[in-house]
């Protein structure tokens, strides 16, 4: 009996000093970039993650219900003070409701801009996406990432262009997207950030960079079993050459990062110098590029 009572007890007072916690875990938590500077309609709060958030406010401008901020625009300009509070520990945040007849801020403009782009681009299906890159005199920016492996694209003044991809069908990819109100986008013009999802769909059949891998697959390595998504070779042992042909079509650049296994003789040759760790296998990048535009496909390679 005793021992049952010491258990509860221990675990209380672990409870009582873990919650004495959430409110510092929260802060660190708070998104403070989603809080926007300047409104002219309503917008969300967050909750916070650790322990719920105490939010209000010092003017009827903005109007607190739960984690809705109501917005109630004036005749002029309004500086509201918002405050944040869990338990006793608290932050405010400075935010202007611009006046009745106000156009929306750039941050609301930019919100609406990533609500059209995921409602009007969703899928990725061989040739071309066309993503803009202003609207409504903002300036978007796409945080894409090559060695993702889930798309190819290029960017020009006016559009990015994304493609189909080397990977499984059907796959989801988040880019990131950034907006600016200025084109230069210097320190302190970012207004919002959010991501565009889309399906990314395999190439098909006669898609020019699938033709590619098979004319520079030399060596005849073969593809995965899941369809082409993944080129494997196997049976390797130190002194062998991993090797991919070149063309006058496109590019090749084979990229295999492990510096203790490889020596690099040119951009789409290596050689093996050293035993994989445990004879397990290692992986790589083979980038082709067309036209401007690069998309990689993983090499997996086995001892």
């Amino acid at each position: 009996m005793k021992k049952i009572l010491f258990v509860t007890v221990l675990l209380f007072c672990v409870f009582i000093l873990s919650s004495c916690d959430y409110p510092e875990k929260s802060f660190q938590a708070l998104q403070r970039e989603n809080i926007p500077k300047e409104v002219t309609r309503n917008f969300q709060l967050e909750r916070g993650v650790y322990a719920p958030f105490v939010w209000t406010s010092d003017s009827d401008a903005i109007v607190i219900s739960g984690n809705e901020a109501i917005v109630n625009q004036k005749d002029e300009d309004v500086m509201v003070i918002l405050t944040a509070t869990v338990n006793k520990k608290s932050e405010t945040f400075e935010i202007k409701v611009l006046k009745i007849g106000s156009p929306l801020s750039s941050r609301e403009k930019s919100e609406d801009i990533a609500v059209y782009l995921n409602e009007t681009y969703n899928e990725i299906d061989g040739g071309f996406l066309e993503l803009p890159n202003e609207m409504n005199g903002i300036y978007i920016k796409y945080q894409l990432n090559l060695a993702q492996s889930s798309y190819g694209y290029k960017i020009d003044n006016q559009k990015t262009y994304l493609s189909s991809s080397f990977r499984a069908s059907g796959e989801v990819i988040s880019i990131p997207m950034s907006f600016y109100d200025d084109i230069e986008m210097v320190t302190g013009s970012e207004v919002y950030g959010a991501y565009l999802g889309l399906i990314a769909q395999p190439l098909k059949e006669d898609d020019p960079f699938l033709l590619a891998v098979q004319e520079i697959n030399v060596k005849n390595y073969q593809f995965t079993s899941n369809l082409r998504y993944t080129i494997g070779i196997s049976n390797l042992k130190v002194g062998d050459i991993i090797e991919f042909g070149t063309s006058e079509s496109f590019d090749v650049n084979l990229q295999l990062n492990r510096n203790e296994y490889f020596i690099k003789i040119d951009t789409n040759k290596y050689e093996i110098i050293k035993d994989f760790r445990d004879k397990t296998y290692e992986q790589g990048r083979l980038t082709i590029t067309i036209d401007g535009v690069s998309k990689t496909i993983f090499i997996q390679m086995y001892m």
